[in-house]
């Protein structure tokens, strides 16, 4: 081979040498970019899931507790009382001589004893029980507040109950305190054997009914 031919050669080496650096150059520094990026795109993928599962962590439980809870947590002690049903607990009474005359051994049970007084197709109802302190007391089933819902009061132990709104009143409040929530005070006297309610003093309480 001539020395001219062989430097051609060499030469073309040279080239393919210094073209292979180069390529090899710029490949190493496409790939800190190229794993940069992918690096960044990662990154942006896991904030955004993040993001995403923290709000349904909060949402879920809120909907699970919404469904799970129930609308009324507890027992309403007067969501089974209406005033249909009520209305059939009254013995309807009238007046002699313009009294009504109960005999008080009647009320030795210790229980409220539910009236009704006709009055020009108008029923005015009352209660009478003998307290926890042996005093028999009556009052109309009915109170200044809630007497437009007509549901009255039960009783529950030593307790008289309002039907509409759940206020509760030791027996021994009854005929004695007045206003609020409190059954109407009835009149009443203890005559012999017999408790004695005036008529007049039982048409008092038509407002109520």
């Amino acid at each position: 081979m001539s020395k001219s031919k062989s430097r051609q050669q060499t030469a073309r080496q040279e080239k393919h040498a210094r073209f292979e650096g180069k390529a090899e150059t710029q490949r190493a520094n496409r790939t800190p970019l190229i794993v940069g990026g992918g690096v960044a795109i990662l990154a942006v993928v896991l904030i955004a899931g993040g993001i995403l599962f923290t709000m349904n962590q909060q949402a879920v439980p809120a909907s699970n507790a919404s469904a799970a809870a129930p609308a009324n947590p507890q027992p309403n002690p007067v969501a089974n009382v209406s005033p249909a049903n009520v209305q059939t607990r009254y013995t309807q009474m009238q007046g002699t001589d313009g009294v009504v005359r109960l005999p008080v051994s009647t009320f030795d049970d210790g229980q409220a004893h539910y009236y009704s007084f006709v009055d020009n197709a108008k029923s005015i109802d009352f209660f009478v029980l003998k307290s926890s302190d042996g005093v028999v007391r009556a009052a109309f089933d009915a109170c200044d507040v809630c007497f437009p819902a007509r549901k009255g009061y039960r009783q529950q132990d030593d307790l008289m109950i309002c039907n509409n709104c759940g206020q509760q009143f030791p027996s021994v409040r009854i005929n004695e305190v007045r206003g609020g929530c409190n059954p109407g005070p009835l009149e009443r006297a203890v005559d012999g054997t017999d408790l004695v309610i005036r008529t007049s003093d039982i048409l008092a309480g038509g407002g109520y009914f």
